[in-house]
């Protein structure tokens, strides 16, 4: 019972806090005579996307806070218990996820340029070195922290509501999970949902094999922070769609992911998983 209410209680917590912590923000901005998410004059349209990165990850920042706070209390939920089932936060999984995924997303640029000719770099070629370096440094704080946020909603919080309620197999919550993650990025192209699921099942099966959010949050961050830096923008600009070509190298990085998960989880003797270890009550 306390599970299916911390999803109406989560939300509602998430809001207020999104609305309490965003007020600030948003009065700074009205101050200046700015809307948030509006694009700033004499601000190169490059900088202007890592700061609508950064304001949608203060967002996404604050809604998740709430949700795990309020959900939280309500499951007495230790916060740790959020990230990882082995009681502590494992810094070497994060990396192993960051690189896996930068070697994947490498390998599908060279993909991507080899197949369709397609040039690498949009969000940045051409923009002067400084701006360049600031908006690396937006959208590296920007994506690691939405990582987090969308980590926590949807792999530690969504995939043990969901064992907890139908406590059916792990690949069935685990596709559960994707499916939602998909769906509730709001962009509904086939191809779009196709890779957004795909990489949900990665990281939902990291998080499920490793017992904690760490690879996953590596992973995810840095997936995002490479797609920004060399394929499109955010915001600014015209974003490019995917074709079959960026669905079946997302299949070729999900696997490669998939791949670090299973010779890290075997390293591992006999150690819990998140759905065991902090299943809900």
């Amino acid at each position: 019972m306390k599970a299916v209410l911390s999803i109406p209680f989560g939300m509602l917590g998430g809001a207020l806090f999104a609305m309490t912590l965003g007020l600030p923000f948003y009065l700074v901005l009205k101050a200046a005579g700015l809307r948030m998410f509006e694009a700033l004059p004499n601000v190169s349209p490059l900088l202007n996307d890592g700061l609508f990165a950064v304001q949608l990850a203060y967002i996404l920042a604050s809604l998740s806070l709430g949700f795990i706070v309020v959900a939280g209390l309500l499951l007495a939920e230790a916060p740790l218990r959020w990230f990882s089932a082995v009681g502590r936060f494992r810094f070497t999984h994060l990396g192993l996820g960051s690189a896996a995924a930068a070697f994947a997303g490498a390998l599908g640029f060279a993909l991507t340029d080899w197949l369709e000719n397609r040039q690498i770099g949009g969000a940045i070629a051409g923009a002067p070195l400084s701006d360049i370096l600031l908006y690396v440094a937006l959208i590296v704080s920007a994506f690691t922290i939405m990582a987090i946020s969308e980590e926590i909603i949807f792999r530690s919080y969504l995939q043990r509501l969901i064992d907890r309620l139908i406590g059916s197999s792990p690949v069935l919550i685990i596709t559960l999970s994707a499916g939602l993650f998909s769906i509730l990025h709001f962009e509904f192209s086939p191809p779009l949902l196709a890779v957004r699921f795909i990489s949900g099942l990665a990281y939902g099966w990291a998080v499920w094999r490793l017992a904690g959010l760490e690879f996953a949050i590596g992973a995810h961050a840095t997936g995002n922070i490479m797609i920004a830096l060399f394929a499109k923008p955010l915001a600014v600009g015209e974003a490019i769609q995917p074709g079959l070509a960026d669905v079946a190298i997302e299949i070729f990085g999900a696997l490669i992911l998939v791949g670090c998960t299973e010779a890290m989880a075997r390293r591992r003797s006999a150690a819990p998983n998140i759905r065991s270890a902090c299943e809900m009550s």
